[in-house]
């Protein structure tokens, strides 16, 4: 199997498994009391700092892997000397 498609099948399953941690941490954050709203906002905030990182990340490992596929493509269609 080519590296790039590989590269997208990898990546489609970490952002499947961040986005199942995301919502495990966010429903555990929503379950602290009332009490404690400065430490939710905080923790709020940090959560979408990580996705925006990682959302980033994602972006430009997918860019990376297609210009691979793209390549593999190219070198497959010239022939050999």
């Amino acid at each position: 199997m080519a590296i790039g498609t590989t590269g997208i099948q990898w990546l489609d399953l970490l952002e499947s498994e961040f986005d199942k941690s995301f919502v495990d941490l966010d429903m555990l954050i929503g379950d602290i009391d009332d009490d404690h709203v400065e430490i939710v906002y905080a923790a709020r905030q940090k959560m979408t700092a990580l996705s925006t990182a990682f959302a980033q990340l994602s972006h430009k490992a997918q860019v990376v892997f297609e210009n691979s596929m793209k390549l593999e493509v190219c070198y497959m269609n010239i022939p050999s000397i």
